[in-house]
C-alpha cells in the first residue's frame, strides 16, 4: 500500500516539491526565463518519475510550455514569449498547490 497525504501519494507530493520552488523563483523574478528553462528541464529529465498520472500530466504540460519558450516568438509561430510563459507557470503553480 502506498502512503499518501491528502489525495496524492507521498512520492507524488515530493515530486511536486521539486518543481514548485523553481516556478516560484521564476515568478518572483529570482531566475531569468533562460535560467528557469535550463533548471526545470534538467530536473524534469533527471527525475525518477515516481508520479501519479495526474502529477505527470501537470509536470509534462509545464515541460511542454517551457520547451515552447522562445525569447523572440515571432520567429516561430508555435513558440511562446516570456509573459506567456509566466502566465502559464502561474497557472501550473496554482494547480500544483491545489492537488
Amino acid at each position: 500500500m502506498t502512503s499518501s497525504v491528502g489525495s496524492l501519494p507521498i512520492a507524488a507530493k515530493e515530486a511536486i516539491a521539486r518543481y514548485a520552488p523553481l516556478i516560484e523563483a521564476f515568478l518572483a523574478r529570482e531566475l531569468t526565463a533562460k535560467e528557469f528553462e535550463d533548471r526545470y528541464l534538467k530536473v524534469f529529465r533527471e527525475d525518477p518519475g515516481t508520479w501519479t498520472d495526474e502529477v505527470y500530466d501537470l509536470l509534462h504540460e509545464a515541460f511542454l510550455d517551457i520547451d515552447a519558450f522562445w525569447p523572440e516568438p515571432d520567429e516561430d509561430p508555435l513558440s511562446i514569449d516570456e509573459p506567456e510563459l509566466r502566465r502559464r507557470m502561474a497557472l501550473a503553480l496554482a494547480t500544483m498547490q491545489a492537488v
